[in-house]
């Protein structure tokens, strides 16, 4: 993946978190915030859970090797 795709992936949660805002604002829908800020925070959520993975399969990694030395 290019840094160009990474950039156009961070970005569509952020513009699509933009646009529900403007239309809240406007009054064209009344939906509660969480929902629209939901693109966001499924973004956060993501990040946040495949951080938690990488970081338990490097401690497992990290214990199988510890325990073969």
């Amino acid at each position: 993946m290019s840094m160009e795709d990474i950039k156009i992936i961070i970005d569509i949660p952020i513009f699509l978190t933009f646009i529900f805002i403007i239309l809240q604002i406007c009054g064209i829908i009344n939906w509660p915030w969480y929902f629209i800020l939901a693109p966001i925070l499924i973004s956060v959520g993501i990040g946040i859970i495949v951080t938690i993975l990488i970081l338990f399969i490097l401690i497992i990694l990290l214990a199988l090797k510890l325990k073969k030395d």
